[in-house]
């Protein structure tokens, strides 16, 4: 995560833009967003869940907003678990990541359903720190 903190100065597109890019890639609900470095590259690894139950991991460049890659698996018991958690939801991961910004101003590394928790964990960095807001699914009340 070091050499990511150096990366994230260079990220053009945010949270928001890569998952608009991932669902028009790959038709779903967003479970996460992380972004990640590869080969010295920025890149938003976003998860979708379609209807169906397949997931769907969507490769955004962070620096353009393009699909780099797209890849595929069916794994039904996590499909449950993430659909189970999000039952009652109110708040998508744009709004918890919005939330999240509105309660502790930084910029967004990862945003990602907690199926244990049940809430939206929403990872930001400012400054060099790391900071960590829960997101309330059901009210997008912070924590």
């Amino acid at each position: 995560m070091q050499r990511l903190h150096a990366v994230v100065h260079h990220v053009d597109t945010e949270a928001t833009t890569a998952t608009t890019a991932a669902r028009a890639e790959a038709p779903g609900t967003v479970v996460s967003a992380e972004l990640d470095e590869d080969r010295g590259r920025a890149e938003w690894e976003v998860e979708t869940l379609a209807e169906d139950g397949t997931w769907h991991e969507v490769t955004i460049d962070a620096a353009n907003g393009k699909v780099v890659a797209t890849r595929e698996e069916q794994d039904q018991e996590d499909a449950d678990e993430a659909r189970d958690a999000l039952r009652g939801s109110r708040t998508d991961l744009v709004e918890a990541a919005k939330a999240a910004v509105d309660a502790r101003p930084g910029t967004v590394t990862s945003v990602s359903l907690d199926d244990d928790t049940r809430a939206w964990e929403v990872e930001l960095t400012e400054n060099g720190a790391e900071h960590e807001v829960r997101v309330d699914p059901a009210t997008g009340d912070t924590a």
